[in-house]
């Protein structure tokens, strides 16, 4: 079954909730890339409870650096077949 629209949030308009979330951030000059995606989540830092961007390796990420986000994904599932 197709999954419902997904579109870009920009930050500005809203932030996600504690939950891991695609984000598209600035190009750095060590991506070599016009465009950057990862996976992060936005959250409290454990030690300063302030609230940052934390990709999925636990490397923080600047919020000046984060444009937009989207939800993740449904997993892909691979369908069967019944014939």
């Amino acid at each position: 079954s197709a999954q419902p629209e997904q579109r870009w949030i920009p930050c500005s308009e809203r932030l996600p909730e504690d939950e891991y979330v695609l984000i598209s951030k600035k190009p750095t000059m060590l991506s070599g890339s016009k465009w950057c995606v990862t996976v992060a989540i936005r959250m409290a830092d454990p030690r300063s409870r302030k609230v940052k961007w934390m990709d999925i390796g636990f490397g923080k990420i600047p919020d000046d650096e984060v444009l937009a986000w989207m939800p993740m994904p449904e997993p892909y599932k691979v369908e069967r077949r019944t014939d």
